[in-house]
């Protein structure tokens, strides 16, 4: 069986020059238990290690018995042989080839056999490797990734061909940190026509003796030619209910033309026939204008443009790409007659998404200059709604599709046209279930007075200002908080002294789009304004709150504190220091439930001044050797990695070098 799927977790999701490059995760990764590495491993050439050779626990396979495949990927400028039953997934530079699905989908070679072949222009690769690009350089620099960051053992280099051009190759071994079982690789690299080109077989070691001898089919199989330049090709025209076929060429998108006679609601399927593959879909008006894209509208990840509105009569473009991964396919262009109704500002209408209907369209009459904002509200949890709005020419103005909340809301830029507007109501996941739908106009709302702890609410429109005003004492350190009530609203702030003097801005510090000023100290006392605005094409309604910032404690150099973060909360330490103070700021995790730390180092004045996520160990975070700017009060903040991290730590502020 050949397959292709997305691979979106672990090992793949990333590619293997990429992941090599960073540490694994956020959790550390130690050398095997029970192997050493040799003094020689920490030299910046690793291949001068001990070979690490598999336990001789399992008889190889006979490979007569196994019918293999070729794989071609001309954009990569590489082909190469795979057993049949195995599957695969091609993108522009890559092909992952993996014994199980499992495998390729966690790409954890704990799930099967796996085998990867990447190619990337030297000229990419020189400024990483910051050396001429040979095979052994880019051997060399792989391993030493490895053993730095999955603390793996590298054996002896030794040529390798490939076809008639030279390469070289080195075994590799490691211990997985999640299952404790030993991993065993072979790693090669080649270089030729403006390609490095890597190609890495792994299996866990009680398997490897039995792939082995297919490993080497795979590698001896190995072949190079000049890279494809990737682009467009032209497919010819689609007719209603009429299938289209062909096979995409992996980097390559396709074109198919429909001509519309105009005013029409189509449905436009895009299926992956003998691979399980990604395509994406884009539909385009006759001026190029995009009507609308999808990725996996579909069954599995296959694209469904389930309800598109060809407002003017003429011809239109179907793209077709692949997200991950390229093959065979067919697209379909169906007529709909979508459910749905006539909805009018104000009003609510009731709506259902079922397995037979899949999209609802309402329509409603919007007048040039309107600000317009829709909700999709589910009855039930099991509906994941989706929401696109369409202007009188056909074109998407507003969309929502949230991965956080079961509903969606969107909010228009100023309409541009008096007519007739389009709103298809859909879901996502293949979910069903009942909904409401509200359509409102939008209307200014906010600004006045604050005070301290003071929640307010307001509706801005896109582009807009609002402005607040707070009584605030000299040295006070405040913290001032924007947030979108649901939708898109992408907000901003700043802060003015009474001077009308601008102290702090921020756009997107909070919460996805949300803004936050931090620990701004006030430098008098008096009404200081904060304006809170909308993006240029996102308005909405919104929360503002202005707070003193909680303080934990102030340190002095060397002292060690102790803390614990909550799920979502920031702590913030202050501390005192010198210009041209160098400084070390330190987080290390304790307790049984261990913190996944960050932390920021921030002036009085709310600017941030650096920031690390795990620099000291794959876990804890530490920013080394600062110097700070001036002489003053200094702000550290520890907050967990991620929203949900929470956990014990010690913090401690070192200094290096004082400056007298």
């Amino acid at each position: 069986m050949v397959a292709i799927v997305k691979h979106a977790v672990g090992w793949l999701s990333v590619g293997l020059l990429t992941l090599l490059t960073v540490s694994s995760g956020c959790q550390p990764v130690p050398a095997p238990a029970d192997l050493t590495p040799t003094a020689a491993m920490a030299d910046p050439t690793p291949t001068a290690a001990a070979e690490a050779t598999p336990e001789d626990n399992t008889q190889p396979t006979p490979t007569a018995a196994v019918e293999f495949a070729a794989l071609d990927n001309p954009v990569a400028g590489f082909s190469i042989s795979y057993p049949q039953e195995w599957v695969y997934s091609a993108d522009i530079e890559e092909s992952y080839l993996a014994q199980t699905d499992d495998a390729l989908r966690t790409g954890d070679p704990n799930d099967g056999a796996m085998f990867m072949v990447m190619s990337r222009s030297v000229r990419d690769l020189q400024s990483q490797i910051n050396s001429e690009i040979t095979p052994d350089a880019v051997l060399n620099w792989i391993a030493l990734n490895l053993f730095r960051n999955r603390g793996a053992l590298i054996g002896e280099s030794s040529p390798r061909s490939f076809g008639s051009h030279e390469g070289v190759g080195a075994q590799v071994m490691w211990v997985d940190t999640a299952s404790g079982a030993r991993i065993q690789a072979y790693l090669a690299a080649t270089e030729a026509y403006g390609m490095a080109t890597v190609a890495m077989a792994m299996s866990v070691d009680t398997d490897w003796n039995a792939t082995w001898p297919i490993f080497e089919v795979m590698l001896g199989s190995l072949r190079l030619s000049e890279p494809y330049a990737y682009g467009n090709e032209v497919r010819g025209e689609l007719e209603l209910g009429i299938p289209g076929a062909a096979e995409l060429l992996a980097g390559w998108s396709d074109q198919w033309t429909y001509t519309s006679s105009g005013d029409e609601v189509v449905s436009v399927a895009v299926r992956a026939a003998s691979h399980r593959w990604d395509p994406f879909l884009e539909i385009r008006d006759a001026n190029g204008r995009l009507l609308v894209s999808d990725d996996n509208g579909g069954e599995g990840y296959d694209s469904h443009a389930g309800a598109v509105w060809l407002a003017q009569p003429g011809n239109y473009s179907i793209y077709i790409s692949g997200q991950t991964g390229a093959g065979l396919y067919e697209v379909e262009v169906t007529s709909v007659q979508p459910e749905g109704g006539a909805a009018e500002y104000g009003q609510a209408v009731e709506g259902e998404i079922t397995e037979l209907t899949e999209w609802q369209v309402w329509t409603f009459t919007g007048t040039a200059g309107d600000v317009v904002e829709v909700k999709m509200i589910p009855a039930q949890a099991s509906l994941d709604c989706l929401l696109d709005l369409y202007d009188p020419d056909g074109l998407i103005v507003a969309a929502d599709d949230p991965s956080d909340r079961p509903d969606a809301t969107v909010v228009s830029a100023p309409l541009a046209a008096d007519g007739l507007y389009r709103i298809a109501a859909r879901s996502t996941n293949d979910t069903v279930g009942a909904y409401r739908l509200e359509v409102s106009r939008l209307m200014s709302e906010g600004g006045g007075e604050l005070s301290l702890r003071q929640t307010v609410t307001g509706t801005i429109l896109p582009g807009e200002t609002h402005q607040y005003t707070f009584e605030g004492r000299e040295a006070d350190l405040t913290t001032v908080l924007i947030g979108a009530l649901g939708g898109q609203l992408d907000t901003s702030l700043k802060v003015l002294g009474p001077d009308g003097v601008e102290l702090a801005a921020d756009d997107n510090s909070g919460s996805v789009r949300d803004a936050r000023i931090e620990g701004l100290s006030l430098p008098t006392t008096g009404e200081y304004t904060v304006v809170a605005g909308a993006g240029a094409q996102t308005g909405g309604r919104y929360w503002l709150r202005v707070e003193p910032t909680a303080i934990l404690g102030v340190l002095a150099y060397s002292d060690v504190v102790s803390g614990t973060v909550a799920p979502g909360a920031r702590d913030s330490w202050l501390f005192d220091g010198l210009a041209g103070d160098v400084v070390t700021i330190t987080v290390t995790a304790t307790g049984e439930q261990t913190l996944d730390g960050y932390i920021e180092l921030f002036t009085l004045n709310a600017a941030q001044l650096a920031v690390d996520d795990d620099s000291l160990d794959g876990v804890n975070p530490q920013i080394v050797g600062f110097e700070l700017p001036e002489t003053g009060t200094y702000r550290v903040v520890v907050q967990g990695y991620a929203e949900e991290d929470q956990g014990d730590y010690q913090l401690v502020v070192a200094v290096a070098d004082r400056k007298e």
